[in-house]
Parts: C-alpha cells; structure tokens; sequence
C-alpha cells in the first residue's frame, strides 16, 4: 500500500528507522563532547583552586542557599502562648467551677485572670477556635455561645 506521495509502508518505516539512528548517534557524539568538556572543567577548577590556595587564601564551598536541612520535617512547637500550660487546660478548669456555663468573653477573661499569657490581639477569637473547631467533643454546647465542659 502506498501514501500520497507514492511510497509503501516498508520504505517509510526504514526511514524512520533510519533517522532514529542517526538522533541517537548524535546524542552519542554530543555525549562525548559533553564529557571531555567536563573532564578539561575539573582540571582547570583544580588549577585555579591550587592557585589561589598558593597566594594565602582558603577556598570553601559555597554557602548552602535556602532551608537548613532537615528543617522542613522538624516538629513545630505547639502554639500554647507562653504560660507552662495549654489553652484547653486552662478553659477546662475555668469551666470545672461553672455548671451553667459561660459565654466566649467570659472564658476569654477567666483563662487571662487564672494566669494565661497570649500575645494575641483578639484573644475571645483563639478561645472560640479552642472550644468550637480543636476540642469540640471535650465542650458541651448549652445554648448559642455558651458552653460548659461534658
């Protein structure tokens, strides 16, 4: 069977053939080009480093850019502010001695008059996150914004 331009399949295909050949032994030959000039790099990078060692100065590696290692997986530390204690303990215990409950604000000030230290500016917010997203089974609701521990 031919193509449009009269030529069968078999002769296409040696072309192909052909010319995949002939890429891969130009990859070869730049492979190797690529090589030496790596090989003449290293001894002229050797040359200059003994040089510049001659004339007094100390050559170090360059210094490493970016994250020190390792330090993307390490631990973060809890965000507890910077009492000894977490949030959840103080509102735990501010609640243990009020069964009817309390509103946030009202949290929010027992938990800083029982000793908690917060950097935060809206410190009702952080409590109300504690309460309703981070510890939600530890809380029982009682009505809206009052709440009281289970």
């Amino acid at each position: 069977m031919a193509n449009k331009n009269g030529q069968s399949v078999k002769q296409i295909d040696a072309q192909i053939a052909a010319l995949e050949q002939q890429k891969a032994q130009s990859l070869v030959d730049q492979m190797a080009t690529n090589e030496a000039a790596i090989v003449d790099l290293q001894a002229a990078n050797e040359a200059l480093t003994a040089e510049i060692e001659s004339m007094g100065y100390e050559v170090d590696e360059a210094p490493r850019r970016g994250r020190k290692p390792g330090s993307k997986n390490a631990k973060k530390s809890a965000a507890t502010g910077t009492g000894k204690t977490n949030l959840n303990d103080h509102i735990q215990a501010v609640l243990a001695g009020n069964k009817q409950g309390m509103g946030f604000a009202e949290i929010a000030e027992a938990v800083l008059a029982r000793g908690y230290e917060t950097k935060s500016k809206n410190f009702k917010m952080v409590v109300q996150n504690c309460i309703g997203i981070q510890h939600k089974d530890s809380y029982r609701k009682i009505s809206r914004g009052v709440y009281a521990n289970v």
